[in-house]
């Protein structure tokens, strides 16, 4: 074996905590240390991930090639795509059912006569505390209806730890409402049905959404991104992999192309747009 075959090489991954709440931190740290070690196995590969809380932090040290990849909450892509755009040549995602693209939904009580977005003024509403995502869609929907941003339209939000919690607050009738995704929904009433007899959807966004966006540096080789992506693929066929990515409470790690992420990008525009028109 010659010694440039033998010789190792090197990735560093960013890792934003912030906008991705539903791991605690020391469960993500474990599973994300347990998957790099998985993902590079047999490979003349070292990964290491670095931990931020703060993305002006992360943004800078991928700018200066101190970390080749990145993975974040989409609202951060958003708030630089040009910049991130121009730093980098591959994109993935986390997938955590069978669709690759996600919804949000507005969820209030059947009984709560409560049957429009307008509806929502002076009324109570959880979401999970860092759900930018959603908190955006929320306002998209109030500035196209009622021209006010929701901060300034509901009586206030009620912010949880997780997606889960703000649902179970609605169902029992603490909150008047709550955004939430599609995907916790669907698994809470799979856990209990009653929750689809008890609750409706007042609105549901397009499937523009995913949980978690990666990037990889244009300067990373992509002959080392292929091997990852073999490896990932690999790693889903095994008993421990499985379990690693139950840890992670995911399905999948993939590529995503920029053509699935452009929908997204065009309604955060169009966010903006409606923020610039009624938000003085």
């Amino acid at each position: 074996m010659s010694a440039q075959s033998k010789e190792i090489k090197h990735i560093k991954m960013g890792y934003l905590s912030d906008g991705i709440n539903e791991m605690k931190l020391k469960e993500s740290h474990i599973a994300f240390n347990m998957w790099a070690q998985e993902l590079i196995n047999d490979q003349n590969i070292q990964l290491n991930i670095a931990y931020y809380d703060i993305n002006a932090n992360m943004l800078r040290d991928y700018k200066e090639k101190k970390i080749q990849s990145i993975g974040f909450n989409p609202w951060f892509y958003l708030q630089n795509e040009v910049l991130f755009d121009s730093l980098s040549h591959e994109y993935w995602a986390v997938r955590r059912s069978s669709k690759q693209l996600e919804s949000y939904v507005v969820l209030v009580r059947n009984d709560s006569n409560i049957n429009t977005i307008k509806a929502l003024k002076n009324k109570k509403i959880a979401t999970r505390s860092d759900s930018y995502l959603g908190k955006m869609f929320l306002d998209t929907e109030f500035l196209k209806v009622a021209h006010e941003e929701s901060s300034s339209y509901i009586d206030s939000y009620i912010y949880t730890k997780k997606f889960s919690t703000a649902l179970l607050k609605t169902f029992f009738g603490a909150v008047d409402a709550c955004v939430v995704s599609e995907h916790t929904l669907d698994l809470l009433t799979e856990m209990n049905p009653n929750i689809q007899k008890k609750l409706k959807v007042l609105k549901k966004s397009e499937e523009i959404f995913m949980p978690m966006l990666a990037l990889f540096h244009k300067d990373l080789n992509k002959n080392i991104i292929f091997k990852l992506e073999k490896n990932i693929a690999n790693l889903k066929g095994t008993k421990k992999g499985r379990s690693i990515f139950g840890l992670m409470k995911i399905k999948s790690f993939e590529p995503i192309s920029i053509k699935k992420i452009t929908p997204l990008k065009k309604y955060y525009n169009t966010y903006l747009s409606l923020r610039s028109e009624y938000v003085k």
